[in-house]
């Protein structure tokens, strides 16, 4: 009998985590970067 590796079924997997990941990286960038924005243009409007 020959020793058969079944298909690999981690490919899938892999990419729908890859691009769970990557929308996490990229949403938490964006809630960061607007938060910073908000706190920087608060700050200037005080200081005005």
């Amino acid at each position: 009998m020959q020793d058969r590796k079944p298909t690999s079924q981690i490919t899938p997997r892999a990419i729908l985590l890859a691009v769970a990941a990557a929308f996490v990286l990229f949403y938490g960038g964006y809630q960061l970067g607007k938060h910073l924005a908000l706190r920087e243009n608060a700050q200037q409007a005080a200081s005005r």
